[in-house]
């Protein structure tokens, strides 16, 4: 029975609308009481009529792809966060996912732009590497299954047909069997009845299809109609001759009908669409690929095939089995109809009325711990390939140069659209830690100050250079200006006293420059940064009398909390777009051999780490002590930093070296320069 609007699961979840339903399941976008957040809530919806022993199948399956999706944790990856059973019926809770399918976006545009594909294609090879790496097939890669989002990364969405693998047995364990895919995008070996011939190679085929619909703006054709034709699948080139002949041979590749023809790994995809790689077919497959066509497939206990298809749909089924037994050299038929699984339809959900109101607290708050066990912190996954990503917006940043008035720093602003770099500020006058206002608009600032106490102040200037304001202007140093997520104020750091000892603490400013004192400690808190919905501040902290460490509070000062406690010296923490993770700098030796573990601002750098923000999931994204300043990308998947060499030639690494602008991807991979320069270039912001 379909939910209602209005409707309440689990005391927690109220239904808003239900945007999408079809094959097994319908797709509702629901608001999270609990937690304030649009998610959205899969419910299994098997035919009518089916008898108890079959829908406990069904429920079993379901819950194992509940299982499945929830140990996966990648950037172009649904999560799935809860799964509960409900008035006889079973429900997954995911994120919601905001954009639309790549199926809408052929259907209203038609063929899609070449970088645009390549670059969608590489973040879901990413994620197919991952999931591939934790032993999970997809197996229903289509364009409804692909979300695009606002900032223009995308989703691989509906793993209604995992299954897991296990490299050590081409059998395959079965996990999930609702159906053998859509044709249009199914390699044929899916449809073999043992239900052990697929591996990572047939995900890499769907894939193929899904960029063919998407370069070409026309479905491909099924693999019924290539076996009976095999001049069915016309070259891209054939269809749009702009497209490149690399990525026309390389899409040709994956949708090879054989398995040992197409690419042998989703990096070797990946290199062949940026043109690193031969795309021509392998002679021999690697080893783990190749299949034992003597040993027994394993016994079935799936879904009856009439659970699942008509007597219309029969007819069909008899014909694929035909053409697929001949393909295949005799093997046995295949037991299921296709059937399409529900596809995610993403919506935007209006957001629940939040109580906005600032109290200024004029006492200390208490401090609740929220550590993270030391033993989570491992390295995120290295990839085995790293193909060169499309790098969008623009970067504002500090940069020492020759040409400046007396050598301070000054704020430049490296445009990647147009690859060019561009001086905002030459006015004698040491500036420095620019921040994009959310408009892109405005840059706030710090500017010194030569007076009495020669401070710095907090600086404002329209993103050209040009209308440069004092924006809070007090007798007092202040420092790391960041913008409210709605623009309307500036959170930084500026002196003050508390317990009659000087200190640095956190304050807001409005539009009307007022301003908010939030925090009140012994310690410096230094490099804040807002959660994308306004509600928290993070900051780096020495106020437990020892190292630095991370803390989170609320926006009035409240709730103040540790955030991942490990005995690291851990600053300068930065949030993600998206809100669920936050990247800073770890650091465990003195690295500018003065013998004392110290601030970013006293020439110690480290390794950038993410972390969930529950305190949980913690990554290591760099490796060698030489980063500093990390800054995520808009669409989440980058991290861009400083990173500092030794150019004084004294074995170590600190304020008096050149530093340049380095990315990071936030799924793994190996660090890439992004701005080669001879000069002091740091404290990046990220920004359209």
């Amino acid at each position: 029975m379909s939910l209602e609007q209005g409707q309440i699961l689990q005391q927690r979840y109220r239904v808003v609308a239900q945007p999408g339903a079809g094959g097994m399941g319908a797709v509702y976008r629901v608001w999270d009481t609990r937690l304030n957040v649009a998610v959205a809530v899969k419910e299994m919806l098997p035919q009518p009529g089916l008898d108890s022993q079959t829908l406990s199948q069904l429920r079993m399956q379901f819950r194992q792809e509940a299982v499945v999706l929830a140990r996966l944790n990648h950037p172009n990856l649904v999560n799935v966060t809860d799964f509960f059973e409900e008035g006889g019926n079973a429900y997954l809770v995911m994120r919601f996912i905001e954009g639309e399918s790549l199926a809408e976006r052929i259907a209203r545009a038609g063929a899609l732009p070449e970088a645009q594909v390549v670059g969608w294609a590489n973040q879901l090879l990413h994620a197919l590497a991952y999931c591939h790496g934790e032993g999970i097939i997809h197996r229903d890669i289509k364009p409804q299954n692909v979300i695009i989002r606002p900032d223009g990364s995308v989703i691989l969405v509906d793993f209604g047909l995992v299954k897991l693998w296990d490299p050590r047995d081409p059998r395959t364990t079965q996990t999930a069997v609702r159906g053998m895919g859509t044709p249009e995008y199914a390699p044929p070996e899916q449809y073999d009845a043992g239900q052990g011939h697929t591996d990572p190679r047939s995900d890499l085929y769907s894939l193929g299809a899904t960029l063919y619909h998407a370069l070409s703006g026309l479905t491909p054709p099924t693999v019924t109609q290539r076996i009976v034709n095999p001049q069915a699948l016309a070259p891209l080139r054939a269809l749009r001759p702009h497209i490149s002949s690399s990525l026309d041979a390389a899409i040709q590749r994956a949708l090879a009908l054989q398995p040992n023809a197409r690419f042998q790994s989703a990096q070797e995809m990946a290199r062949a669409l940026v043109g690193q790689g031969p795309v021509q077919s392998p002679s021999t497959p690697p080893p783990r690929f190749q299949q034992d066509t003597a040993r027994l497939a394993p016994e079935r206990h799936g879904v009856p095939l009439w659970a699942w298809i008509g007597g219309g749909g029969l007819l069909a089924l008899l014909v694929v089995v035909g053409l697929v037994a001949a393909f295949s050299g005799g093997k046995a038929a295949p037991t299921s109809a296709p059937t399409p699984s529900p596809e995610t339809e993403a919506v935007t959900v209006p957001p629940e009325p939040v109580d906005d109101t600032e109290t200024p607290t004029p006492a200390p708050h208490p401090v609740t711990d929220t550590p993270a066990p030391t033993d989570t912190f491992t390295p995120a996954p290295t990839a085995t390939f790293t193909p060169e990503p499309e790098y969008r917006g623009r970067i504002v940043f500090t940069r020492v140069p020759p040409d400046t008035r007396d050598g301070n720093s000054e704020i430049f602003i490296y445009d990647l659209d147009e690859d060019q770099i561009i001086q905002l500020t030459n006015n004698g006058i040491n500036e420095w830690l620019p921040a994009w206002s959310p408009d892109g608009r405005s840059i706030a600032f710090s500017r010194y100050r030569v007076r009495s106490n020669n401070d710095y102040d907090i600086w404002v200037m329209d993103s050209d250079g040009a209308n440069d304001r004092g924006e809070i202007v007090i007798d007092a140093w202040d420092d790391y200006p960041v913008w409210s997520p709605d623009g309307s104020e500036i959170a930084f750091i500026s002196t003050g006293i508390t317990s009659d000892v000087p200190n640095s603490e956190v304050f807001v400013s409005n539009r009307a420059g007022t301003l908010r004192r939030l925090t009140y400690n012994t310690g410096r808190d230094e490099w804040p940064d807002w959660s994308p919905d306004g509600r928290r501040l993070a900051v780096g902290s020495n106020r437990d009398g020892a190292d630095y460490d991370i803390y989170l509070f609320d926006t009035n000062g409240d709730n103040v909390s540790r955030w991942a406690s490990t005995g690291a010296f851990e600053e300068q923490p930065a949030w993600s777009p998206d809100g669920e993770w936050l990247a800073f700098i770890r650091k465990d030796r003195d690295t500018n051999g003065n013998g004392v573990l110290e601030r970013r601002d006293d020439g110690d750098f480290g390794d950038i780490w993410i972390g969930r923000v529950d305190g949980s999931d913690f990554r290591q994204l760099t490796f060698d002590r030489r980063a500093a300043d990390p800054a995520w990308s808009p669409d989440g998947r980058y991290l861009v930093f400083t990173y500092v060499s030794d150019s004084s030639a004294d074995g170590y690494f600190g304020l008096d070296d050149m530093s340049e602008l380095w990315v990071v991807p936030v799924a793994g991979g190996e660090p890439a320069p992004l701005l080669r320069s001879a000069f002091q270039d740091t404290t990046p912001d990220w920004g359209w």
